[in-house]
């Protein structure tokens, strides 16, 4: 039994997947990382890539790799 806690973008990756432009998408994953319990540092480096991000796949892949990386697993 894996009793390693989820990362809170694993839960809302749908959201963002989902969302219907660049905005928005990167509206949710800002939510979710100010919402989070992640330390200060890890915080202002995920918003600052994020803002870096012009178009809707480059929020959803960052997105993913955040996940990925939480998890423990490679990024694409």
């Amino acid at each position: 039994m894996n009793n390693k806690p989820s990362s809170i973008l694993t839960d809302q990756l749908n959201a963002i997947y989902t969302a219907k432009d660049v905005d928005a998408a990167k509206y949710l994953f800002i939510t979710l990382v100010e919402s989070s319990k992640l330390p200060k540092n890890t915080k202002a480096l995920m918003l600052f890539n994020i803002s870096r991000c012009e178009t809707l796949y480059q929020v959803q892949k960052y997105a993913t790799n955040s996940c990925f990386k939480y998890n423990g697993l490679g990024v694409m």
